[in-house]
């Protein structure tokens, strides 16, 4: 993450004057269990998002930035931050972990800085109006549950054991497929979902939400 648009604008100089592609770790993109997930809330099946509810520690820059790129990659969808709390001090020391409130596709999101002293979370939350989706153990378990009317009537969530998986299994060796796959082809829009546009896409949320929190009243 660049803390200011400066340090992004001296990568784009460089990226121009090498002629070389900078690609950005962003690593959940890089795992095809992630995109298989982008693809089921493209399809609709699960209909519109209600509301998300996230869990994280280490910063709003540090680690903050890990859930609004999967967000903002997920939904094809900015999101928005309206309210920002101080939550806790993280270890490092210009970037505090910060509740959150936002808004994505017209949806209520709540992050909740935890204090990583008692331990290390990152888990979401995304409930929709057919199905639910939980990402948890920091993307490694991804679950998804699919609305089912029970024999009295009523509207439950069952597992649905086809669409959930394991993710991040091993990103970093995903990510050298795809950077061999651009070398023999040369097709520049294999790199376009891992380069710096879509990153400053995320890095001016993240810079907004700073924003909002350090000019807060």
């Amino acid at each position: 993450v660049c803390t200011k648009k400066e340090e992004l604008e001296t990568l784009r100089e460089l990226e121009d004057s090498s002629g070389i592609i900078i690609i950005v770790n962003h690593n959940r993109r890089f795992d095809p269990n992630h995109k298989c997930l982008k693809q089921l809330i493209q399809t609709g099946s699960l209909g519109r998002l209600i509301r998300g509810d996230i869990d994280y520690y280490g910063g709003w820059c540090h680690n903050g930035v890990h859930i609004v790129d999967v967000l903002q990659y997920l939904f094809n969808s900015l999101l928005s931050p309206t309210v920002i709390k101080y939550a806790c001090d993280s270890k490092y020391p210009t970037d505090p972990t910060l509740h959150v409130e936002a808004e994505i596709v017209g949806a209520p999101i709540r992050m909740t800085g935890h204090d990583e002293s008692f331990y290390q979370i990152l888990d979401m939350n995304l409930k929709f109006e057919m199905g639910q989706i939980k990402i948890e153990n920091f993307g490694q378990e991804i679950k998804v549950f699919k609305k089912f009317v029970n024999q009295e009537g009523e509207n439950i969530l069952e597992p649905d054991v086809e669409q959930s998986r394991t993710g991040m299994l091993n990103p970093i060796a995903y990510a050298v497929e795809t950077m061999v796959e651009y070398l023999e082809t040369q097709d520049e829009s294999i790199l376009y979902p891992f380069g710096l546009e879509q990153a400053e896409i995320t890095m001016d949320t993240l810079w907004k939400g700073k924003s909002l929190y350090e000019n807060r009243s």
